[in-house]
This record gives C-alpha cells, sequence and structure tokens, in this order.
C-alpha cells in the first residue's frame, strides 16, 4: 500500500512535467514564428530560448523555501535532454556522434545558469541584454533590443511565477505570451 502511493505520486508528477515542458516549448515556438524577422529558426535559437525559460522556472523554484517540486523540475530537465537529443537526431546528427553533441549543448546550458541567475540576482537587464546581443540566434541588421527586453520581461514572469506557486497542471495557465 505504502509503495503504491510513490508509484502514483512519481506517475502523476511525470504528467505534469509533460505538461509543463510542452506548454514551454509551445511558447517558445510560438515566440520563434511570431518573431521570424528577428531570430533565427534554427536549433541554436530553440535551444537558448528553451535555456531561458527553463532556467527561470529552476531559479524562482531555488528560492523556495518548500521543495515539493524537486521531482517535477528533475522530470522537466530529463524531458529537456530527451528532447535535445530527438532534436540532433531529427537535424541529422549521427547516432554515433549524438552523445558527443547532447553533452556540448548540456554544458552549455550549465553554463547559462550561472550567468542568468547573476543577472536574476541582481534584476541586471543591461547585462541580460549584452549577454543575449552575443548569442547567435538573430537575423543580421535587425533591431534585437526589443525582443531582448521582451525575454527578460517573460523570464522575470517565470521566476516569480515559480517562486510563488507550486507547479502543477495549472502552472503557465496565466503566463500568455
Amino acid at each position: 500500500m505504502f509503495l503504491h502511493y510513490f508509484k502514483k505520486k512519481e506517475t502523476e508528477d511525470k504528467q505534469i512535467a509533460e505538461l509543463v515542458y510542452r506548454k514551454i516549448i509551445n511558447n517558445v515556438n510560438s515566440i520563434i514564428s511570431s518573431n521570424s524577422l528577428v531570430l533565427k529558426n534554427n536549433i541554436n535559437t530553440t535551444f537558448e530560448l528553451t535555456s531561458i525559460f527553463l532556467i527561470s522556472i529552476f531559479f524562482g523554484s531555488k528560492l523556495k523555501k518548500n521543495r515539493d517540486d524537486f521531482l517535477i523540475l528533475q522530470e522537466i530537465m530529463n524531458l529537456f535532454i530527451s528532447d535535445l537529443d530527438y532534436s540532433l537526431r531529427r537535424y541529422g546528427i549521427a547516432d554515433m556522434s549524438i552523445g558527443k553533441h547532447v553533452k556540448f549543448y548540456l554544458k552549455k546550458f550549465y553554463f547559462r545558469i550561472s550567468n542568468y541567475e547573476k543577472i536574476f540576482e541582481n534584476s541586471d537587464i543591461d547585462n541580460f541584454v549584452k549577454f543575449f546581443e552575443e548569442l547567435k540566434i538573430f537575423n543580421d541588421r535587425v533591431n534585437k533590443k526589443q525582443i531582448i527586453v521582451f525575454l527578460y520581461g517573460v523570464s522575470n514572469k517565470l521566476i516569480k511565477e515559480s517562486h510563488k506557486n507550486k507547479i502543477n497542471i495549472d502552472f503557465l495557465s496565466d503566463l500568455h505570451i
């Protein structure tokens, strides 16, 4: 009876994580498609936007005193890694080198965490703009600043949402991007 509870909780956490991750991906795809003149439509852009949103949620959840969301956040990270693997395969990376590419993107992700945390802790929009301008996700000769400021606002919304609310089925339903 006791083990049954843990198994049920684990399944529920996976379902919530899948739903939240799907919402994040849908929002990323929406941002890319509605800003196609500014943002490149490639795996790097998708990776960078997904990373900033995931890091925002992880950062906001880290600020909570209650750590109930840990299993859900871990499952979201697992989905991110699986999605990264699948996306790289779709872009033509061979089976023999897929691990090396996934590892490269994960190192990139973990490097971003420390940079974004410093920016969010200090509410430093100027460093956020500088950091994003250096990423190779923008088309040439376009005004990048407006979309970067928009992404900063979305990131702050995600931090606040994940800080004050438990991650559940309704998480991100009020977030309109």
